[in-house]
């Protein structure tokens, strides 16, 4: 779906607006703990050789083998073995594994999509972050249910009518920008709105009299909603303009 109503290009669109906090990767070891029972022991004991023979086959490759064989293992388990492995602490995994790692587990969500002008700002927003803390980092931001006032007026939104208002999926669909305090969609005038927060967890966007607008975060795509029983508005972080949401009538 392509924005016709288009704000103009941006070289540097930014879709990430929170601090940026220390992060500290930890990782827990589950330990066996002794039994009288021989078949516990033996159990034990077989993992252990077992576990040490996969570090030692491990140890014993060459470092470019060695990384491509980590580059087929998921961000835990890189992280466990790095944390008992001196040997790959010292190699340079941060660009050839973690920013592997960051590609493959953001694809799906636009607002972190690693596309060229994301990983510019990046690059220069982060500059002193590693690809490892740079995914721990949106590891953490993903769990985020709070949209914040930057985001509801840097980002790119759409917004339509729910089929049972009159909704006709692409033909109502239009995009909207939040300014200073108002909503402006074209063929509306200016409407002023307030975002406010509703109880200890909830969201909600006040817009003049119409009954509240309630703030989502969609978990499979870390977009934003904001809709009551007649409409819907979605942040839109594919820098084409598109979205692959479906319900409430967008499509």
């Amino acid at each position: 779906m392509k924005d016709t109503h288009s704000r103009g290009s941006k070289e540097e669109p930014i879709n990430i607006h929170i601090i940026l906090p220390r992060i500290v990767f930890t990782t827990t070891s589950s330990t066996s703990i002794s039994s009288s029972s021989s078949t516990n022991n033996n159990n034990s004991s077989s993992s252990s050789n077992s576990s040490s023979s996969s570090s030692a086959i491990l140890e014993s490759l060459p470092d470019s083998l060695l990384l491509h064989v980590l580059s087929y293992v998921d961000a835990t388990s890189l992280v466990r073995i790095e944390s008992v492995s001196i040997r790959l602490q010292n190699l340079d995994t941060d660009e050839v594994l973690w920013k592997a790692q960051c590609m493959e587990s953001w694809k799906n969500y636009p607002p972190y999509k690693l596309t060229e002008s994301r990983t510019r700002w990046l690059d220069k927003h982060m500059k002193y972050y590693s690809w490892k803390a740079r995914y721990a980092w949106v590891q953490l931001d993903l769990s985020r249910t709070v949209l914040t006032e930057m985001e509801l007026e840097t980002m790119d939104w759409y917004f339509n009518f729910t089929p049972q208002v009159g909704g006709r999926g692409t033909d109502t669909l239009r995009r909207c920008i939040f300014r200073d305090g108002m909503l402006l969609i074209v063929g509306f005038p200016p409407l002023p709105y307030n975002l406010v927060k509703i109880g200890s967890h909830q969201q909600a966007l006040v817009i003049e009299d119409f009954p509240l607008h309630f703030v989502e975060r969609l978990k499979d795509t870390g977009e934003w909603l904001i809709k009551n029983q007649n409409v819907t508005m979605m942040s839109c972080c594919n820098e084409d303009g598109s979205t692959s949401y479906t319900d409430r009538g967008f499509q």
